[in-house]
């Protein structure tokens, strides 16, 4: 993360006016800037009028590689346990029922 052409780290204070650039997998940059700033928690949709996202819209090609690499995760992630009726199922087909 970066405000104002600084490194920062998480816990770093921040004012009106700071630009941070928070860095996004695939070399994405998101870049914020800060408009107020909340003593306490606040519901989200209220969070974001506290800042404006700058950031400039991904290309198509961005959104082709997205896409691609949330396909080979989904593919990629290891199958589930099978449930209850699953391995009763292979039980009996282990004996040859």
């Amino acid at each position: 993360m970066i405000i104002n052409g600084q490194a920062a780290k998480p816990h770093r204070l921040v004012r009106v006016g700071d630009e941070i650039e928070i860095h996004r997998p695939l070399g994405r940059k998101q870049l914020i800037t800060v408009l107020g700033l909340a003593d306490s928690h606040i519901p989200r949709a209220d969070a974001r009028l506290l800042y404006e996202d700058r950031t400039p819209k991904p290309t198509q090609e961005e959104i082709e590689i997205r896409r691609l690499e949330r396909l080979y995760r989904a593919a990629a992630t290891p199958p589930t346990r099978p449930d209850r009726d699953m391995r009763r199922t292979l039980r009996r087909l282990k004996r040859g029922e």
